[in-house]
This record gives structure tokens, sequence and C-alpha cells, in this order.
């Protein structure tokens, strides 16, 4: 608590303003999901709510998934997507994540020290020192056991709780509030550019990169299905009616590759993470694959489950998303009458 208190430019102050934006978003998501609300805290200690954040141990996002853990809790990391940083994906796959070490230790600080480090040195401490006690230890049992970053690692996240939980009780100032956690949730049937977006929903293309940090590349991913992407608050009726009016040659599906001297189909599969078969199944129109230098391919499309899980909940349209409010407004028709109204209940905002 010392140090934090002696640091609060550094990291409460930011601290605050982001927890303004994130906080009713993880909060509706960990009580979904039976995650105690005093957990969100945690995600401070982890990364000071960056979506970006990245540690020396290649662990991203607000919760600083490794791309393991990430993999194995649904999270997809590919070239041109990686969901541990949208914020959203990455709390469902963290709030479960944390019931399966609460499950795994039936503590829940036990639970933290095992998503700071490997599970298995925690279990194995738990269990050397039932075998030596005949009982179940807390966290501060075994203590001395753990890795010198895990020791500190729940105390700091208790000193957050209490410090950000109470601010007006250690005298930090009032800091102005970061922005709502707000977007029109779209699926998007190409794989346009970020500027390409943000042209048709006539805002400017960070605003669109802001809300779409998993976005790796410039460009949506080639999805199987309808990529939902983030758009302003607010702005999807602009975005509808200019996608209509898009040139239909202007919403490709596919993506190229054009192949390089020394390439071989073994080297591209590995390059976009796709299965070499499947790079030759798009391509089947010009089998046996041609690998002249120069020759085009066509990527194939790849199953974003994140999203298929969105489309689901949200019956594949569009969305309007306002966390803190807790309430999801349908989406008009647009000027050209098509009906784009999701009717959805404010649980739903979350997926």
């Amino acid at each position: 608590m010392a140090f934090l208190l002696n640091h609060k430019q550094e990291y409460l102050y930011p601290w605050l303003r982001r927890a303004s934006t994130y906080f009713p978003m993880i909060e509706q998501i960990f009580a979904e999901e039976g995650v105690p609300d005093e957990l969100k805290y945690l995600a401070l200690a982890e990364s000071g709510l960056d979506p970006h954040a990245q540690s020396r141990a290649h662990a991203a996002g607000i919760w600083q998934f490794v791309a393991k853990t990430g993999r194995r809790y649904g999270l997809s990391i590919d070239p041109w997507v990686d969901e541990r940083l949208d914020p959203e994906k990455a709390t469902r796959a963290a709030a479960k994540h944390l019931n399966d070490l609460h499950e795994a230790f039936g503590d829940w600080q036990l639970a933290l020290a095992g998503y700071n480090c490997n599970p298995g040195v925690v279990q194995y401490h738990v269990h050397e020192y039932r075998e030596r006690t005949g009982r179940s230890p807390s966290f501060w049992d075994i203590y001395d056991d753990l890795p010198e970053e895990t020791r500190n690692y729940v105390p700091l996240f208790t000193a957050t709780a209490i410090i950000i939980s109470n601010p007006a009780a250690f005298d930090l100032e009032r800091v102005q509030a970061g922005p709502r956690y707000a977007f029109d949730y779209v699926p998007v049937d190409a794989v346009l550019t970020i500027e390409q977006v943000a042209g048709l929903a006539e805002v400017p293309p960070q605003k669109v990169r802001v809300l779409n940090p998993e976005l790796r590349s410039n460009r949506l991913p080639p999805s199987e299905n309808p990529y939902y992407v983030r758009l302003p608050y607010g702005t999807y009726p602009t975005f509808a009616d200019n996608y209509a009016a898009m040139p239909d040659e202007q919403r490709t599906k596919l993506l190229k590759h054009v192949v390089q001297p020394g390439e071989t189909a073994g080297s591209i599969a590995r390059r976009y993470q796709v299965e070499r078969a499947d790079l030759l199944a798009a391509n089947e129109d010009s089998y046996p694959l041609t690998m002249t230098v120069g020759t085009p391919l066509t990527l194939p499309a790849t199953q974003y489950d994140g999203n298929a899980r969105i489309a689901e909940s949200a019956d594949a349209e569009p969305v309007r998303v306002r966390y803190g409010s807790r309430t999801v407004r349908p989406i008009a028709k647009t000027a050209s009458g098509s009906d784009l109204t999701a009717a959805l209940s404010p649980s739903a905002t979350r997926r």
C-alpha cells in the first residue's frame, strides 16, 4: 500500500481512470460467471487495465494471458487477431480460468497465486504441506515456498483492492472518468481495412482501432462467418447506409498472398497459422498448387469461435452496447429500410 501511495501519478490515478471505463463490463461478466466482484481489482495488478499491455513473458492484454492459456480458454490468436487484447473476450476467459483455479485449490488467495505462476507449482507446495501437517494450507502457510513474484502478487492485489475501492480514505484526488465502454457491435462480411470501416462510419480510423485492440493487422480478418467489429456508439446507421452503397467489388471476403522466392505451401501455411490442407483446398482451382514466384494464392478463412458466440447471442444482428447503464438499445432501421433491430436483454450485452 505504501508503494502504491508513493507512486499515485504513475499507478493509482491512471488505474482509477481506466477502472471507470472497464469495471462495469468486468463486474457484469464476473456476476454472470460466478466470480467474486472483488477480483476485478486483479486486472489492475495484472495490467493497469491497459488492453495493449505486454509482459517480458509474452503475456498480453488486461488479464495478461500467455498464448497457451489464452487458447485453452477459447481466445483466438493468429496473424490477424489476438483476442487476449479484446477486453470483453479476455475477461470472459479470465473468469473461467479463475473459477477453474478456485475449484482446484478451494481458496481464492491460492487461486490468485496459481493465476500468477504455474498452477502446478502451487499444487506441489499445497500437496507437500498437506503431507507434512495433515491439513490444507492457506496462501500464507506456503508463502515462503512460492516464487518471489508470487509472494508479492497477492499482497499487491489486496493493496490495490483496498485503495481503489475507497480512494477518498487515502486522500486521492478525484480523477476525470475515462470514456464509457460503449459501442455498436456490427457483423461485417468483408475483409475491409480499418480505414474503410472508419470511412463508412464517418469517424477517424483511430476510434475504430481503439475499440478493436484485438485486430493485429490493418484489416478485418478473413473469417468464415461475418466478423463482429466495434464502431463508435451510435454510428451504425451511417455505416450501414454507406456500406449498402459500397460497390460489390470492394466487399471482398478473400485475401491473397503473392508467392515469394523460396516459399512453399507449408511455409506459407505456417506463416498464416493455417493448415496446409486448408491452403491447398482454398486454391484447388489451381491444383496442383503452383508455387511460381508471383503467383497469387487465396488464404483460407478462419472460424473465430468468439465471434460465432457473439453472432449466436445477437441473432447475427448488430447490437448497441453501453456498459455501466446495463442497457442495450435496438439499432433502428436505416434510411434504406433494412430491418437492423436487435432486441436483446441487458444480460446479453456480456458474451
